[in-house]
């Protein structure tokens, strides 16, 4: 079982290592996905009022993993340091993760929201439906942290 957790460690590592979050710095992306194989890099954002967090969402064979990541360091030669991850199965057809720009919280005002949902056209725009599950990256505990659906609202003029 030791083993077994220092080899998913390490592979887990390497992972991160193979993608890059830019940072406000310009620095240039790098997502070589052959490093990571059966995974592609779907998204990524800075977090944070002073662009001191960052997340990374990865679609992998079977799941999807989210990691939230403290940039350690000046900005620019930060370091990435993975402070949690949420680990996900793949989402059900037509439904997908929303991005941390198109979702808010009336319980979590300051805090990025992501969401499990299927987007569908209204009169001014989309928005999301049928939210199955929402999470908070909390920047004050350094955590990913399952919240209600009900309290989230995910909305876009172009999906």
């Amino acid at each position: 079982m030791l083993k077994e957790k220092a080899i998913h460690n390490l592979l887990r590592i390497l992972l991160l290592c193979s993608f890059y979050i830019p940072s406000i710095s310009g620095a240039t992306t790098s997502a070589r996905s052959s490093e990571a194989p059966g995974c592609v890099r779907a998204a990524g954002a800075v977090l944070g009022e002073r662009s001191e967090f960052g997340y990374t969402h990865l679609t992998c064979r079977d799941h999807e993993l989210i990691t939230f990541e403290k940039f350690i360091g000046p900005i620019k030669i930060r370091n990435i340091q993975v402070i949690d991850e949420l680990r996900l199965p793949k989402p059900r057809r037509g439904y997908e993760l929303i991005p941390h720009l198109f979702c808010s919280s009336s319980a979590y005002k300051s805090d990025p929201i992501i969401a499990l949902g299927r987007w569908k056209k209204v009169i001014d725009g989309y928005e999301v439906k049928n939210i199955q599950q929402a999470w908070r990256f909390n920047l004050r505990m350094g955590q990913i942290d399952k919240i209600p659906p009900h309290t989230v609202d995910c909305s876009s003029d172009d999906p």
